[in-house]
């Protein structure tokens, strides 16, 4: 899960971070799918919402 969706969780603690020796942070988000010539619609909705959720992560935290 990326920090950005959870952070405010974990600082609450109402989540808790397991295995973090075996996650080591990086900065962004990787999204790895089939290479195909034409994605599904489905797909290409999913990468525009992360694509979106990176954007307005990025200018929230900038703003505070």
């Amino acid at each position: 899960m990326s920090d950005f969706w959870v952070t405010e969780h974990l600082a609450a603690g109402g989540l808790v971070a397991v295995l973090e020796d075996w996650t080591p942070p990086f900065p962004g988000l990787r999204l790895y799918y089939p290479r195909h010539r034409h994605i599904t619609a489905g797909l290409r909705a999913f990468v525009d919402l992360l694509r979106e959720e990176n954007r307005s992560g990025a200018k929230s935290s900038v703003s505070r």
